[in-house]
């Protein structure tokens, strides 16, 4: 009860200073996390307690069960689930990739198959919700957005439709907040909200350089305002217990059809040195289709995973663009091409 107290007496205080409703959110969200074990000063933890958790994980995945709060939360694409086995509570993953490669599309397709499952919440700095409420209906029914958009559905697909209703739209927990200008305290304050009213397992951001930003931040240049962000998205995972995804843009000098590493990402490296886990995507045949309605080539290069590693291989998969689909296709080892590092315009060396 004090420390209820303490807290309303500080966030009153709050509200006296510059920028009160980002300084507000920012108090409250610290001020949260602290009335409760660090005011009362339960913060260490036995390490022998810590091994006897380890130890009923171990003998739980000897049995193939599970302990509550250790369990992985798959991505439900099954080519990446199979390298990674999902993510984890309190980490950060961070997604990045050129423009129009398909980073949202991705964020779209994990977000839908996650939410069959757990509470996922998706914060769409970039559309607003009735563009993906379309978009998320083309994924589940198959459907593509544009007959959609049009609704000039043929026989099958109003049925396919109706069944993808009927299907989903009582068992998904994907909740969708579309506000354009949003910092992180603020996503940290709505997120804790959503987790108290409906639970939250998975919060996915779209995407990092968006954000706005707020309090202290306001002083920075952009690469360390990026940077801190990120190291604030990692912090606020581990408070909420949950896995955040969020979505970043590489540097323009990369090609679409070549592999980012972590040193592209646009505005701050410092993104890869805060994630627990960093997917690069390619689009190694070129953006657009070859004829319009085929699937394209996308390849997923795990850059960082703690307990898994960097891959030296691609996850290759399909994008079904109407759809917003993934599906899995056989990788092909391309001839090695030697280019300068960080060179956009090279050319393959003649054999």
């Amino acid at each position: 009860m004090r420390s209820c107290l303490e807290t309303a007496r500080r966030l009153g205080e709050s509200t006296v200073l510059d920028d009160t409703d980002d300084l507000v959110t920012q108090h409250a969200d610290a001020l949260a996390a602290s009335a409760g074990s660090k005011e009362t000063g339960e913060t260490w933890m036995s390490v022998p307690s810590l091994w006897l958790r380890a130890v009923d994980e171990i003998e739980a995945a000897r049995n193939g069960d599970v302990v509550a709060g250790s369990e992985r939360l798959p991505y439900g694409i099954p080519a990446l689930d199979r390298v990674v086995e999902g993510g984890e509570r309190g980490r950060l993953l961070v997604i990045g990739a050129q423009r129009h490669v398909g980073k949202t599309a991705l964020a779209r397709a994990i977000a839908c198959e996650m939410g069959m499952n757990h509470s996922v919440g998706w914060f769409g700095m970039e559309s607003s919700a009735a563009e993906e409420g379309m978009w998320t209906l083309a994924y589940a029914s198959r459907v593509p957005l544009q007959t959609l958009r049009k609704g000039m559905l043929l026989g099958g697909q109003f049925s396919d439709v109706q069944s993808a209703l009927t299907r989903t739209a009582g068992k998904l927990r994907l909740h969708l907040d579309d506000t354009p200008d949003l910092t992180v305290s603020m996503i940290a304050g709505r997120a804790r909200a959503l987790k108290r009213r409906s639970g939250l397992d998975v919060l996915l951001v779209d995407y990092v350089q968006l954000l706005s930003p707020g309090g202290a931040s306001k002083n920075l240049n952009r690469e360390q305002m990026v940077s801190e962000d990120a190291r604030r998205l990692k912090v606020l995972a581990r408070q909420l217990d949950c896995h955040i995804i969020a979505l970043a843009q590489v540097n323009d000098e990369v090609g679409a059809t070549e592999a980012p590493e972590m040193r592209h990402f646009r505005e701050s490296k410092a993104l890869a040195n805060h994630a627990d886990a960093v997917v690069m995507m390619s689009a190694p045949e070129g953006i657009a289709p070859e004829e319009p309605g085929q699937p394209t080539a996308r390849d997923l290069w795990i850059r960082k995973w703690r307990g898994v590693g960097a891959q030296s291989r691609p996850v290759p998969l399909l994008l079904h663009g109407s759809t917003q689909r993934f599906t899995e296709r056989a990788y092909e080892e391309r001839p090695r091409e030697d280019k300068p590092s960080g060179n956009a315009n090279w050319k393959r060396k003649s054999a």
